[in-house]
């Protein structure tokens, strides 16, 4: 049976990631400031709520409004040099 339910995890999991997959392609692939945003927010949201919180902690904003991005570390997002 625990084999059973792990297994059923590992699918959820996958699930999870497939979805992330799709939010995160739609919004690197949009050219609208507020669909890249809300898609940003969206899976902040999502990963949050994996903690199990029910609360909403993120308000989807247009992506040229985002303080701080610039200060992701390297691996994570690289921007263009100018």
């Amino acid at each position: 049976m625990e084999l059973k339910q792990s297994e059923t995890r590992i699918e959820l999991a996958r699930k999870c990631l497939a979805m992330i997959s799709r939010i995160a392609a739609r919004g690197a692939g949009s050219e609208n400031p507020e669909q890249v945003g809300y898609d940003l927010g969206e899976l902040s949201q999502v990963l949050f709520e994996r903690s199990g919180s029910k609360e909403r902690l993120f308000e989807p904003v247009p992506a040229n409004q985002i303080a701080g991005l610039g200060k992701l570390p390297a691996p994570y997002v690289q921007l263009p040099s100018n």
